[in-house]
């Protein structure tokens, strides 16, 4: 970072190159501490808490924090607009800004008390990064399942194993526990391992991989069925977006309930003592089912979709008895349009989806594509889970994905099935293998059902369906 003298009227000229960290500078709109004039800079220690990205069209939150800070900010962007600030203080405020386009936008900083230019006193510059042509559907980078190093499975043996040894290579050398962060990485200091987790404040954490910030308290529902619209969840969000000290007083009111896929990338599959979630991040956290703002399709027009914290379980609120318990969200994920590309393959066998980066084979093991008719042809096998896993080691470059990879690829608000017909013309409303075992009862392995959605642990000697990812 450089820092420049402005003069009488600014304090500092900042620039963060090639960071998306948003940064304050002092200004003279207001009273000074003793000692201090319109020409001796204040120095202080600035921080603000931007989104993992921010993306050209969609509205992009900062919490902006330092010291002798103007009550009456104004903040212009390049090609973009920005809101009024609020909860304005003079140590922070709040402040929304949309870019247009993509690039790198210079945002200036203004007090709004009257200068001789007429245009308030010029306090300060920054640059940030603006991703392109995003669109919201949903969660945009995917959380590790938190599946170690020490959990595979080997040929012929319903237990976990080191996933190093001869035995479990053997059978597949791309289960869970030998990809992602979670199974390279020792460093739990900012989450168990696959996880990457900041505290804000004492009652906030924000998602280091998604972006999203999450409350850290919870809570109870009491009645049920608990749709979007339930009382108790309206009054809570309410609650929330009207208290300023949340997240270190950042005065967010932009909180919601979160999508299924949100709520899902919380969980931690490694885990196997409930509660299956960050432990240091979520002291309060509880072996309980948690609501989402999204219907569920596959019962009465109240149900909607839960998530359970004591496993892993993803399911409709009908499958639900007892209180369900409310974990807010703030924050938007965004991806690229159009999700679905077909370009990685001359024939279109293969879909690339924009959300996550990953590639999938169109059709499921069994069928074949026909570039011809744009279809699957062919009847699907199904396979047990040591079966599936050994069918996805001979298949060259391919790999049986993980939980929640499978998961990003339902589509909830679609039934039989739940996905995008159009790039997987094959899907059957049934259930598919993942790499994924249940930790907790390693007989069992996780599945992605695709006539609803839903995500259930079953017996791997159950007869389910493949579909291959790169």
């Amino acid at each position: 970072m450089t820092s420049h003298r402005l003069g009488q009227h600014g304090r500092w000229f900042l620039t963060c190159c090639g960071a998306s960290l948003l940064m304050a500078c002092g200004g003279t709109g207001e009273p000074l501490p003793t000692g201090v004039n319109s020409t001796t800079a204040v120095v202080s220690a600035m921080a603000a808490v931007p989104p993992a990205k921010a993306y050209a069209g969609a509205k992009t939150s900062f919490a902006v924090t330092g010291n002798y800070l103007p009550l009456t900010t104004v903040v212009t962007l390049a090609d973009g607009t920005c809101s009024v600030p609020i909860n304005n203080t003079a140590s922070g405020f709040t402040v929304d800004c949309t870019a247009g386009t993509a690039g790198n936008k210079i945002a200036t900083f203004y007090s709004n008390t009257p200068a001789p230019s007429g245009n308030g006193y010029w306090l300060g510059m920054l640059t940030i990064p603006i991703a392109a042509n995003p669109a919201a559907v949903g969660i945009s980078l995917l959380t590790d399942t938190g599946v170690t190093s020490s959990q595979c499975y080997a040929a012929g043996i319903d237990a976990l194993a080191k996933c190093d040894t001869t035995a479990s290579i053997d059978l597949n050398d791309k289960q869970d526990g030998m990809t992602g962060r979670d199974a390279v990485s020792s460093d739990s200091t900012d989450g168990l391992l696959g996880m990457s987790y900041s505290a804000i404040g004492s009652d906030c954490v924000k998602d280091n991989v998604t972006g999203l910030v999450w409350q850290t308290g919870t809570t109870t529902l009491l009645t049920l069925p608990g749709d979007s619209q339930n009382q108790e969840a309206s009054t809570a969000r309410s609650t929330a977006n009207g208290t300023s000290s949340l997240c270190g007083n950042a005065g967010y009111t932009d909180w919601r309930l979160p999508l299924p896929g949100e709520l899902q990338s919380l969980l931690n599959y490694g885990l196997s003592l409930a509660p299956v979630i960050d432990p240091i991040f979520f002291r309060s956290a509880k072996n309980a089912w948690y609501i989402t703002g999204s219907p569920y399709r596959g019962g009465s027009s109240a149900d909607v979709w839960v998530v359970d914290f004591g496993k892993g379980s993803v399911k409709g609120i009908g499958a639900v008895t007892g209180s369900v318990e409310l974990r807010l969200v703030r924050g938007t994920a965004l991806v690229a349009q159009p999700r679905y590309t077909y370009a990685n393959a001359t024939d279109g066998s293969e879909v690339t989806d924009a959300q996550t980066g990953l590639t999938w084979s169109r059709c499921p093991a069994g069928q074949s594509w026909s570039a011809t008719t744009f279809t699957c042809n062919g009847t699907q096998n199904t396979y047990t889970h040591e079966n599936a896993l050994r069918y996805a080691k001979g298949q060259p470059g391919w790999r049986l994905p993980n939980v929640k990879e499978l998961a990003s690829l339902a589509d909830v608000t679609q039934i039989n099935p739940a996905i995008n017909a159009t790039a997987f013309p094959g899907t059957l409303s049934s259930a598919y293998w993942s790499s994924t075992p249940d930790v907790s009862n390693p007989l069992s392995a996780w599945t992605v059902s695709f006539d609803l959605g839903s995500v259930n642990s079953v017996s791997r000697n159950t007869a389910s369906y493949v579909r291959l990812i790169r």
